[in-house]
């Protein structure tokens, strides 16, 4: 007995203390100059650390520090993170490292959810700010997870998003794998059944952009298979597909990957400027890719071409809710599209006005013999409404958004404007190429309003106002680089000339972001 009583206090004595100094070792306070949300974050977690555990880094701490070593891979800059980084890995004092792995980490969530930048830096036409981010309660929801796996998916939870992450992975191992871009020199253009040096270097390119499959590319013949490819890469560039090596498409060629990475990443920094919730059916109208896609629980249901507004008359980019659709409707002809483009046309040619389907009135209403107006000097006075019909400017479908910029979708009468793969020519509104299948899809109802019925209606030639049963957002964005339905990379020709900015403002630097 007595054995055993003197064995007890030697455990008392030896042991005891020890398991007293490792949990010392795990004790830390929070300093009073931490940052409100590094406040936030431990009172919401106890006061404990959650990153290291004995003076060693825990298993959510090693996945932590991996998140933030590889930002990259989510198109951020790795180096905002590398003090984090080293002192996770290489704690001189554990509980300083603990701070500022958390510090790092909540930046790290708010730029991957919500960029880096504020939109509204870029462009007055950008009309909205980007989403408000809750870091603190997504890392603590993240920790809480026994794995910590959701330390790794912080990023915006959308499919486009996830492709541009994929291009961005690709392209980088093109630009390492590449250790001199090819570059074409000629001046001449190259077309179908040319011979030149530069075709083996176009090969080349097309090669690596996977447009063409030609392993050996020796060739300097231009023949049916590089026309081809070149078509592709032409089409996947904005460019008119003809198939000739002209001075845009050389320079579309000639652009170094490098290049490229950063407008991937410009991209992505867009994309997390979308709220996190968009709606299980929602519309997204790229206007730098000229095409409006409807979405079902974030799969594209449509993908329709679209006409933008020029660069003297852009499309502002905001969020609103569609409001209602209108079979043949009338067009009140908006003040600045009156003044600087239909008065200089009406006084050219004064028949305009009938041969167009014009009603003309004055500020109190009275009706104008257009025959008769001053337009030189009372023009700007005078008001426009077109009558619905097959001459009638928005078509024979309108979709009304709730917003203050008299921005709508609607049809366009002349086709062949669609075939155009640069479409910015309206004066801001959306031109759509399939309206009716827009509205189908809207309404959702094939009883009542199914394409055919749709069309009926319009043929009846009655003015139609419809609403929707379900209020479906509308999100204008500018991407000038996505996926399309082919699976081919696709890059628009910035029509606004967005891209320099961001890339000024974002600042990326090359040896950082694109290895």
């Amino acid at each position: 007995m007595k054995t055993i009583i003197q064995q007890f206090f030697i455990f008392i004595l030896i042991i005891l203390p020890s398991l007293s100094d490792d949990a010392a070792k795990n004790d830390f306070s929070i300093p009073r100059t931490a940052s409100p949300d590094i406040v936030a974050f431990y009172e919401q977690v106890k006061g404990k650390p959650v990153w290291f555990f004995q003076g060693s880094l825990t298993k959510c701490g090693h996945i932590a520090v991996d998140t933030l070593k590889n930002a990259a891979v989510e198109g951020l800059n790795p180096h905002d993170y590398e003090d984090a980084v080293q002192a996770g890995l290489h704690p001189d004092n554990w509980m300083e490292a603990e701070l500022l792995l958390t510090e790092r980490f909540l930046e790290f969530i708010d730029h991957v959810r919500s960029g880096r930048i504020d939109p509204m830096r870029i462009s007055r036409d950008i009309k909205f700010h980007s989403p408000k981010t809750h870091p603190v309660e997504l890392l603590v929801e993240a920790i809480q997870e026994t794995e910590c796996t959701k330390l790794r998916n912080m990023a915006p939870a959308l499919p486009q998003y996830e492709h541009l992450k994929k291009i961005l992975s690709d392209y980088r191992k093109i630009s390492k794998n590449t250790k001199e871009w090819p570059e074409l020199t000629s001046s001449k253009a190259l077309k179908l059944g040319d011979s030149h040096p530069d075709v083996k270097i176009l090969r080349q390119i097309l090669n690596l952009y996977g447009d063409l499959n030609d392993d050996e590319a020796t060739s300097a013949t231009f023949d049916e298979e590089v026309d081809e490819a070149l078509q592709q890469f032409q089409k996947r560039h904005t460019l008119e597909a003809d198939g000739v090596m002209g001075g845009k498409t050389k320079d579309a060629l000639n652009q170094p990957i490098d290049d490229m990475i950063r407008k991937i990443i410009i991209n992505m920094e867009r994309l997390r400027w979308l709220p996190q919730e968009l709606g299980d059916k929602h519309i997204i109208v790229n206007v730098a890719g000229y095409q409006v896609q409807a979405y079902e629980n974030f799969e594209a249901k449509l993908t329709i071409p679209a006409i933008v507004g020029r660069p003297s008359r852009r499309t502002p980019l905001f969020y609103a809710t569609l409001k209602n659709l209108v079979l043949n409707p009338s067009w009140g002809v908006p003040h600045s599209i009156l003044v600087h483009d239909k008065i200089p046309k009406i006084i050219n040619d004064p028949d305009y006005v009938r041969r167009s389907g014009f009603t003309v009135t004055d500020d109190s209403g009275n009706v104008i013999d257009p025959y008769e107006a001053d337009w030189e000097n009372e023009g700007t006075h005078y008001h426009l409404r077109q009558s619905p019909g097959r001459h009638n400017a928005l078509g024979p479908l309108k979709f009304n958004i709730e917003n203050p910029y008299t921005i709508y979708m609607h049809g366009e009468p002349n086709k062949n404007l669609f075939k155009k793969t640069a479409r910015a020519f309206s004066s801001g509104c959306i031109r759509i190429e399939t309206p009716v299948e827009l509205a189908a899809w809207v309404l959702n109802n094939e009883e009542k309003w199914s394409s055919d019925d749709i069309q009926k209606s319009i043929n009846r030639g009655s003015t139609q106002s419809i609403k929707p049963d379900e209020m479906i957002p509308v999100f204008f964005t500018y991407q000038t680089v996505w996926l399309g339905e082919d699976d081919l990379v696709y890059i628009s020709d910035d029509p606004y000339r967005m891209d320099p900015k961001m890339e000024k403002v974002l600042n990326p630097k090359t040896d950082q972001m694109s290895s």
